[in-house]
């Protein structure tokens, strides 16, 4: 990962890490995606076309808090295993292992530098991905049930349509014969792995099945 890379993955976790002191809008993060909430024409947009766009800021989250933990503890992992090699060189092993328990006594709540990289997802999903937090995630997971729930409600306008023997959905069209050639395809290779993955038997060779036969167990 470059420079540029690694800046960008901490700040998007300092956006993740922020915490609500006035108003929601404190939070760089709500800012950005109530605009995202907003469509060309400045009016807002429809809960079925909004609640995608949340769920993927929170997967790209976690993704981010995933690396950020993997980084950490490797990073301690590294650490730790030059300070053991230094110990070893200066031939003070016992004296600096009572140094550090000491240390642990007065210190115990410093973080763990033994700490793997799943436990640090843990602490980093406690921190600010989860609800209760009082960050803009919370808002973001909010927002996304809301509009789950409101979607559940009510009949979403249908997006298919017909020009003739063509079909059209979203920005796809395809006529019939385009679709019984598609069909024909997947029972090609539907026989191709029946016979060669299942049966283990050449391509070539004459499997009849007897349909009529068969029982539901």
């Amino acid at each position: 990962m470059t420079p540029v890379h690694q800046a960008c993955v901490e700040f998007a976790i300092s956006l993740l890490d922020q915490k609500v002191l006035r108003t929601e809008y404190d939070c760089a993060l709500t800012c950005a995606m109530a605009a995202l909430g907003v469509q060309s024409d400045g009016r807002w947009k429809a809960t079925d076309t909004y609640s995608p766009v949340l769920s993927e800021v929170v997967k790209i989250a976690r993704f981010m808090v995933v690396h950020k933990a993997t980084e950490i503890a490797t990073e301690r992992y590294d650490h730790s295993r030059h300070t053991f090699l230094f110990i070893l060189d200066v031939a003070r092993i016992r004296l600096t292992l009572e140094k550090f328990k000491s240390l642990d006594r007065r210190r115990h709540d410093a973080p763990d530098d033994r700490v793997g990289c799943p436990e640090m997802v843990e602490r980093l999903m406690n921190r600010f991905m989860i609800r209760g937090t009082n960050g803009p995630m919370q808002r973001i997971l909010d927002m996304r049930g809301r509009c789950m729930q409101y979607n559940k409600k009510r009949t979403t306008e249908g997006r298919i349509d017909w020009v003739g023997d063509r079909v059209l959905y979203k920005d796809l069209g395809f006529d019939m014969g385009q679709l019984r050639g598609m069909v024909r395809d997947l029972i090609r290779q539907t026989r191709r792995i029946l016979i060669e993955d299942l049966l283990l038997l050449p391509q070539t060779a004459a499997v009849v099945i007897g349909f009529t036969e068969l029982r539901e167990l």
